[in-house]
């Protein structure tokens, strides 16, 4: 969950998902996502297994003044409390109330409103913020990312269609982990599969669908099947399923262990 780092229980507005915490005379820990993501990964947890989180609202404070620094008005001031139902808007009241101007905070990585007539500061994520973090997910190989609230977006669902494409362009492929037998898997992606005994690899079969246009770097017959050795790379255009011992044959390649082999 990489945001709700800062909100109304600090003295001072700040950013609620950025990149970098910059806080002026900060001294204690300090909340970002680069830090937070890094002791995950430090602590051994595979970045595969990791999700990134993507707030769908943003964090506001009422009685903000813009401050001295007019590139960031707003950012670091004293406020008077949360403004609304525990400080919390959605994006698309941010993105309608025509008080707000948007701005970027090259330093933290991170975007936000500020309205000077209603004196509100609003740290939310613009697609320029979620971009950053699709481009993030991407370089770390992390497994993806996710997001709160729905009913939250717009009502184009600006953001959720800015994190779908992304991180559908972004997939490469070598994102994937090995997977071991037995189990069916579609993906669209090289996939390393690898049997871990002599007796798996003896009973494992790949069942190429003749819906592929290229059925495996180890050219599997189209519409045949044939014996897995101690790895192979395959290719096919479909997602990941779940395990299975069935040899269903649907678009993309199934690779199957028989229900009676051990």
């Amino acid at each position: 969950m990489t945001y709700d780092f800062h909100g109304a229980w600090d003295g001072i507005t700040n950013h609620q998902a950025h990149f970098y915490d910059k806080t002026p005379g900060a001294t204690g820990p300090q909340y970002e996502i680069t830090s937070a993501l890094q002791r995950v990964l430090d602590a051994g947890c595979a970045p595969s297994k990791i999700i990134m989180g993507v707030p769908f609202y943003g964090r506001v404070e009422t009685g903000v003044s813009p401050g001295p620094d007019a590139n960031k008005p707003g950012l670091y001031q004293p406020h008077t409390g949360a403004s609304g139902k525990e400080g919390v808007m959605p994006y698309r009241q941010i993105v309608t109330d025509d008080s707000f101007k948007s701005f970027w905070d090259n330093d933290a990585k991170a975007s936000f409103a500020y309205s000077a007539s209603k004196k509100l500061f609003a740290s939310y994520d613009t697609t320029q913020a979620v971009n950053l973090k699709i481009d993030y997910i991407n370089q770390k190989q992390l497994g993806g990312g996710m997001f709160w609230l729905m009913g939250q977006d717009d009502v184009n669902n600006t953001l959720l269609n800015t994190l779908s494409v992304g991180l559908r362009k972004g997939q490469k492929a070598n994102l994937l982990p090995s997977s071991f037998l037995p189990a069916t898997i579609l993906s669209s992606k090289n996939v390393t599969v690898s049997s871990v005994t002599a007796t798996q690899r003896a009973n494992t079969t790949v069942i190429s669908s003749a819906s592929t246009t290229s059925a495996a770097a180890r050219n599997v017959t189209m519409g045949a099947a044939t014996k897995m050795p101690a790895s192979t790379t395959l290719l096919a255009p479909a997602t990941t399923s779940a395990a299975s011992t069935s040899t269903r044959r649907t678009p993309g390649l199934t690779i199957a262990r028989p229900a009676a082999s051990v």
